[in-house]
């Protein structure tokens, strides 16, 4: 099993991953992802991440149960596992779905450009793990999250053991109400960011 660290703008993470959007939402215009999703989630919450064109190759490597750790300022902050993906079939029509639906959840960049490569998780969870508590659990020295990366896999199994023995031996986690002063701290570093055309959401 594959872990891949994710950076984020912290407002989309909490939109798509953490409250999840409902599948009311969604502009799903193909069906054979409409059956999908209705088996995963019901008629409820979906929870999704999404990746660039560009970024094609890196989404090929994801797989079905994959952990992928969500990170911000310097933080992980939650984390989810992979369930399935879209496309099913990497050609441009299913592309051009995925856009369409990403479009729905996170609109278009500075560019114009959408998210089309998806990525949808289960087992959801809130978690606050520094960098430098990562680097201690997989050995790595990282001072920043460099993009959708996925992580060596002779690093990750201290990360695995900490998820499986903190994470999700128990039930969810609620998340702790923050100040007014985090949330605009927080706001303030996503608008900065949202200058740039990320390669993630």
């Amino acid at each position: 099993m594959g872990l891949f660290v994710v950076p984020g703008f912290l407002v989309n993470i909490k939109r798509s991953v953490l409250d999840g959007v409902h599948v009311s939402e969604l502009d799903v215009r193909d069906s054979l992802l409409r059956e999908e999703i209705s088996r995963v989630y019901g008629g409820g919450v979906v929870r999704l991440w999404g990746l660039r064109r560009r970024l094609a190759r890196r989404w090929a490597q994801v797989n079905v149960g994959d952990y992928l750790l969500f990170y911000n300022a310097g933080r992980f902050v939650c984390v989810g596992r992979v369930g399935f993906k879209y496309p099913f079939v990497d050609e441009a029509g299913q592309v051009d779905v995925g856009g369409c639906l990403a479009e729905s959840v996170w609109g278009r960049d500075v560019d114009g450009e959408t998210w089309p490569y998806l990525i949808f998780l289960v087992d959801v969870r809130i978690i606050d793990l520094s960098l430098d508590g990562f680097n201690g659990l997989t050995g790595y020295h990282l001072t920043s999250v460099p993009g959708f990366t996925r992580m060596r896999d002779e690093r990750v199994e201290g990360v695995v053991e900490w998820l499986q023995r903190e994470v999700y031996a128990g039930p969810p986690a609620r998340p702790e109400p923050r100040s007014l002063e985090e949330i605009q701290h927080d706001d303030v570093v996503d608008m900065g960011f949202c200058a740039w055309g990320a390669d993630w959401v």
